[in-house]
């Protein structure tokens, strides 16, 4: 619970949005891994009117990992990976 994320929950709200990941139609769960500490969390969301909505079927996210440059320097990212299946 945080003020970003009551904001966020306003304009949800505000503007009559569905939040698919919060959906029995969304699987994966993490968007965020801290560097510093592990720790996992979500910061992307897919946000849908709940007319679009109705046409999702099934929404995955994940987190790939990836090597920014091919060197030995080079530090292994996430990045964040969205499939979204409709009608």
């Amino acid at each position: 619970d945080s003020p970003n994320g009551r904001l966020l929950l306003n304009v949800v709200e505000d503007q009559s949005l569905v939040v698919v990941n919060f959906s029995n139609k969304s699987s994966g769960t993490w968007t965020h891994v801290f560097r510093t500490t592990g720790r996992m969390s979500h910061l992307d969301y897919a946000l849908t009117s709940t007319d679009f909505n109705k046409n999702i079927i099934n929404m995955t996210m994940r987190l790939v990992w990836f090597d920014l440059l091919a060197s030995k320097r080079a530090k292994v990212r996430p990045f964040n990976s969205f499939q979204i299946t409709t009608l």
